[in-house]
């Protein structure tokens, strides 16, 4: 699969994201998505193309859980390693969070 991405390895144009895409990134990540990591990155996605921003970590949980699909910060951190929000943005096609390293 070709795609374009900027400097830090991120999707660079947004309306070329679909599921095959994030198949793609969770390959290279070696990450094997559930139907709940697909869920959270679909949400993830739909917040940000909502808002035309990133959230803080703190923001997205309290969203994700009221959205049922997290109890606490600790479970992005066990789907998603050490950099959840910033996986997370890989996954869905976003760019990089700018408050993530």
């Amino acid at each position: 699969m070709k795609l374009t991405v900027d400097k830090y390895g991120f999707l660079a144009d947004l309306d070329c994201w679909d599921e095959s895409v994030m198949q793609h990134f969770s390959k290279q990540k070696n990450l094997i998505l559930s139907d709940k990591h697909s869920a959270l990155i679909k949400v993830l996605r739909e917040f940000y193309l909502r808002h035309k921003r990133h959230t803080s970590m703190r923001i997205l949980v309290k969203h994700l859980r009221e959205k049922q699909l997290i109890d606490c910060t600790q479970e992005l951190y066990e789907l998603f390693g050490e950099h959840p929000q910033k996986t997370m943005s890989l996954l869905a096609g976003l760019p990089k969070p700018p408050h993530c390293v």
